[in-house]
């Protein structure tokens, strides 16, 4: 994992170094080059329980997300990064008694690193589209049947897709909306014997919607 971490983030400082280096000529003559931004969004079944155990009949967690962006363009290219904090809107729970594990709640904060193609739309804007790596810092809660509840953290290392569409809304200033997905699951956090997560893991995959505007300071 140190090592796959290790060289993931060497092909990003690659990438980002590349990026900006194509980008040197056109900065002094274009705009929409260097953007902030911020964002809000959801994650549906936070933890990815219904595909770690399809069997149960669950009411999976659902989370806002609350973030901001940085994004630097380059011809038809972009690079994009930031951060993402999952806050639970409602907890998971199994409905159906049938596994050990009774309730779960997770947060985490997530550090995506995207790079892409991006392609515009006349006047009204862009379209683009990306992948890269993320890291992921989660923690938790799991109530067991039976048993005392059990607090579980990690830290993970997965990859994303990302798409989205900017709107211009003023000359420096776009509405985003994008659609992001990941696979990021952790080591073993607990072992749940006797149930149907034996070497239990937070699996932070699943899909991501986000509304946000972005600033462009150059």
């Amino acid at each position: 994992m140190r090592r796959f971490f290790s060289k993931t983030m060497k092909l990003g400082t690659i990438a980002f170094a590349l990026l900006f280096v194509f980008s040197l000529p056109v900065t002094l003559l274009a705009h929409d080059i260097v953007g902030l931004g911020a964002h809000v969004g959801v994650h549906h079944d936070v933890g990815n329980l219904s595909n770690q155990n399809r069997s149960i009949s669950l009411d999976p967690q659902n989370s806002l997300l609350v973030g901001f962006s940085f994004k630097l363009n380059a011809y038809f290219f972009f690079l994009r990064t930031g951060c993402d904090a999952a806050f639970v809107i409602n907890r998971g729970n199994v409905l159906d008694g049938s596994d050990k594990i009774e309730h779960s709640s997770f947060s985490y904060l997530a550090l995506p690193l995207f790079a892409g193609f991006r392609f515009p739309l006349k006047e009204a804007g862009e379209f683009y589209m990306g992948a890269g790596p993320a890291y992921f810092i989660g923690q938790g809660t799991i109530e067991l049947d039976g048993g005392p509840s059990e607090d579980v953290e990690t830290l993970s290392l997965g990859y994303g897709f990302v798409t989205g569409i900017e709107f211009k809304l003023l000359k420096l200033i776009r509405l985003y909306i994008e659609w992001e997905y990941f696979d990021a699951r952790s080591e073993p956090v607990m072992n749940t014997e006797g149930g149907s997560y034996d070497n239990f893991h937070l699996d932070f995959s699943g899909h991501r919607i986000l509304l946000g505007v972005i600033y462009y300071i150059i």
